[in-house]
């Protein structure tokens, strides 16, 4: 299947967090690429935010799982996590859309990321930039429009 849309629940750290703060450490995406060590072009991005924060957020993206600090604290790597790094898709507080309760962004994007050679996964991380604090775990939900053709 050419086109793909992930949807992807990190578990993120309920405490409140500050600009800078990692949000949800790097959690593993399956199927990703269609096969090992191949890419994805990221079409869309979509956030539905139940914090109703509408806070700009940085999606980091890594070939390999590893540390990007701890949550709730500062966005950080060794040189060699930073190796793995594939990009980096802004979400931007100005995309968010206010549902009264909630919040929602869409932005369409155009950014490839590839796989290590081995893998057709990738490791998504979040990290805030602005204040954030959620309720609960499950507060950010992140549909990713794949073309893998």
């Amino acid at each position: 299947m050419r086109y793909k849309t992930i949807t992807f629940t990190p578990s993120i750290n309920a405490d409140a967090h500050s600009t800078g703060d990692v949000v949800a450490a790097l959690e593993e995406i399956q199927d990703w690429a269609l096969m090992p060590g191949g890419s994805s072009l990221v079409k869309s991005v979509v956030v539905n935010d139940a914090t109703d924060s509408g806070v700009a957020l940085d999606l980091v993206f890594y070939t390999a799982d590893g540390v990007i600090g701890a949550e709730s604290a500062a966005y950080t790597t060794t040189d060699a996590v930073a190796a793995y790094h594939a990009g980096t898709v802004n979400v931007a507080a100005a995309s968010f859309d206010d549902a009264v309760n909630n919040k929602s962004a869409t932005q369409a994007e155009d950014i490839v990321i590839g796989c290590a050679g081995d893998s057709t996964s990738i490791w998504m991380g979040v990290v805030a930039r602005g204040s954030i604090d959620p309720g609960a775990v499950t507060d950010l939900v992140v549909k990713i429009g794949l073309d893998r053709g």
